[in-house]
């Protein structure tokens, strides 16, 4: 395993039948991922293309990225592409993509849709996915919150979204084009130990965000996901922030055991960059599960 390290493999595709490899090409590339509705934006860049090649770069394009060590690489990136940009760096020509996971949401919005007298989240959540064209590849919401008193949603829809899945305790993020609803201390169990023997960075740096909850999603929220500052009420999370050796099995929702000095803790990916410039690396933050 110690010499596939240094056989570092990057294989960028497009649906117009253009493969590109950083053995033929230089390559870097930022890719991130988070668990929120936001479409997340990330960059590749080739040098030296030719003018065929560029012309072949079509905005609207699938595209992915795939990384990896030897035989074992795996998608990092799925999405399409928003922009091509050419600029020329001493004697090289460089070629930067930009690739969105996902369409941009941030417009859709409601005026003033109501839900009648004990209508579920996980109906609001269902529909509210339908509006938006989106493919569910997760769906569960085992907490399904009964609004007695109905529901309205008036103006963004996927800020909607996210506030009846937090009511509920799931979340709710698109990754790689796809939307996932489900528990936030679950995901994809990968049966992986970060460790200094697997590629882990440094040391793990603690980290711990609280967010205020309103007297309206007091009527919702589980108190037991809740704490009491100052006559105040805050879900807290906790977690760590990492970095390691690029590891295309993490994207959001995996769930990973930690182990470095003082710290043995099961914990779910909730945001993270690959990334390649020099270092192959992947960052993430992680919350304890």
């Amino acid at each position: 395993m110690a010499n596939e390290l240094f056989n570092r493999k990057v294989i960028i595709k497009t649906d117009n039948n253009i493969t590109l490899k950083n053995d033929d090409f230089k390559i870097t590339f930022s890719v991130p991922f988070d668990d929120d509705m936001e479409v997340n934006k990330a960059e590749v860049t080739v040098c030296n293309l030719t003018d065929s090649t560029i012309n072949k770069l079509q905005r609207n394009d699938v595209i992915t990225i795939e990384a990896g060590y030897g035989k074992d690489t795996g998608i990092i990136c799925s999405g399409r592409i928003t922009d091509v940009k050419n600029i020329h760096n001493g004697i090289d020509k460089e070629t930067t993509i930009e690739i969105t996971d996902g369409p941009d949401l941030s417009s859709k919005s409601l005026e003033n849709r109501t839900y009648a007298n004990g209508t579920k989240a996980s109906h609001i959540l269902r529909e509210l996915a339908n509006r938006l064209n989106l493919a569910i590849a997760k769906f569960q919401v085992p907490n399904d919150v009964r609004y007695t008193s109905g529901y309205v949603v008036d103006g963004s829809i996927t800020e909607a979204m996210q506030n009846v899945a937090m009511h509920c305790g799931v979340g709710c993020y698109i990754h790689k084009s796809k939307l996932y609803i489900r528990p936030i201390t679950s995901g994809d169990d990968l049966q992986f130990t970060l460790s200094a023997d697997t590629g882990l960075l440094g040391s793990p740096e603690a980290f711990s965000e609280s967010t205020e909850v309103t007297e309206e999603d007091l009527k919702y929220v589980s108190r037991s996901r809740m704490k009491v500052v100052y006559g105040k009420w805050y879900i807290i999370e906790k977690g760590y922030k990492v970095e390691c050796l690029l590891q295309h099995r993490f994207q959001v929702a995996s769930i990973v055991n930690l182990k470095s000095k003082g710290i043995n803790a099961r914990c779910r990916v909730k945001a993270g960059v690959h990334s390649f410039d020099g270092d192959f690396k992947t960052e993430l933050e992680m919350v304890e599960v």
